[in-house]
């Protein structure tokens, strides 16, 4: 059988071989480890006036979580050896505290960012444990808890038992008296967040198959009721200090939205796609790192969350009262995966995926 090639035929497919390997690359196994430690960024496509003017690193370390607090001004963050470091953003750490913490899960600071909630030994025996920045000690909580959350004061402890009897519990932190709230007829992973005095909320953790539930616990009068109207929400997120948080909906397999609600309502549909773990509140600004393009025929949430997709950002500043967008950056010489957006005085930092080290960028608050 004779076999006829033309010249071009070649080069186009070779050319298409090509890209199509450079796409599967950089978009699924990551583009190589930056070490640009500050990096011009260029003028946003959409024409609106860019915020910052520089990616600058600040913590050089592999990092999985960090906080701020706001007492002492201090960046604390979780290395990846499980220590606990801080810092002032300017290249140098110190160690925060003598315990490490082996299969780190998640840090949940307190409003102030004195005291930290610590989860470790994840997932084979967790242990929730309570660190005080201000004299580095550590106080652990009752065995069997698989969620907590600080009181707007921070005075107190909210905790979720779970096991053969499931509860939620209130301990006082000055006193260490602990009471139970009520049973609960709840079982499996969840977050609790405590937002106003008398109620805290207690939403399930992100399934593939499964919509997320979201309950209302009033503490005073002991009762439990599921929050209506959020629809068959993939993940949701909440601020512990505004009520204001996210929605994520799938929309058939691949397609999804991403919502701005307050109090259970949807406030406003958001104009671009991302996960809310890429996004942080501060007051009533949001700040979401904004995916260039999100590969085809992907779950992306969940694809996300496990670490099976990488993305390049575009961050941008929401504004929750007026609604309006800006884009903070645009960066083209530095490969930014962010999540864990936080406020640290005039920077907003964030940790890059792609080398999990923690950069910021300034901001016009």
């Amino acid at each position: 059988m004779k076999i006829v090639l033309k010249i071009t035929s070649i080069i186009l497919i070779i050319g298409a071989a090509g890209a199509a390997a450079w796409f599967s690359y950089f978009v699924f196994l990551g583009t190589p480890k930056p070490t640009e430690k500050s990096v011009e960024s260029p003028t946003p496509d959409s024409g609106a006036a860019a915020a910052i003017s520089k990616v600058k690193l600040i913590a050089e370390e592999s990092v999985l979580s960090m906080w701020i607090n706001s007492k002492n001004n201090l960046l604390y963050y979780v290395a990846k050896d499980g220590k606990i470091m801080r810092t002032r953003g300017m290249g140098k750490a110190e160690t925060a505290s003598n315990q490490t913490l082996p299969g780190f899960h998640a840090i949940i600071p307190s409003r102030d960012g004195s005291k930290a909630i610590a989860s470790f030994y994840y997932p084979q025996a967790t242990i929730f444990s309570v660190f005080n920045a201000e004299n580095a000690s550590w106080e652990r909580l009752p065995d069997g808890t698989v969620a907590a959350d600080f009181s707007p004061s921070g005075e107190e402890i909210a905790y979720l038992r779970g096991g053969q009897d499931p509860s939620l519990n209130i301990v006082n932190l000055k006193t260490k008296k602990n009471r139970k709230v009520m049973a609960l007829r709840y079982s499996g992973e969840g977050t609790l967040y405590w937002q106003t005095a008398d109620a805290v909320n207690l939403i399930s953790s992100p399934a593939a198959d499964l919509p997320t539930e979201w309950w209302v616990i009033n503490i005073s009068q002991r009762t439990i009721a599921r929050k209506e109207g959020v629809g068959s929400a993939s993940m949701i997120t909440l601020a512990r200090e505004n009520g204001l948080g996210l929605l994520f909906q799938k929309i058939g397999f691949y397609e999804n939205k991403l919502n701005l609600i307050a109090n259970g309502g949807v406030l406003a549909p958001l104009g671009f796609k991302t996960a809310p773990p890429k996004c942080g509140f501060s007051g009533t600004m949001l700040y979401c790192a904004v995916p260039k393009g999100i590969p085809p025929r992907v779950d992306f949430l969940n694809d996300y969350l496990k670490e099976k997709i990488h993305t390049e950002d575009v961050i941008v500043s929401y504004n929750t009262e007026t609604l309006a967008e800006l884009d903070l950056l645009r960066e083209e010489k530095l490969a930014i995966d962010a999540e864990q957006l936080v406020v640290w005085g005039e920077n907003l930092i964030f940790k890059n995926r792609y080398d999990e080290r923690i950069y910021g960028i300034k901001i016009k608050n």
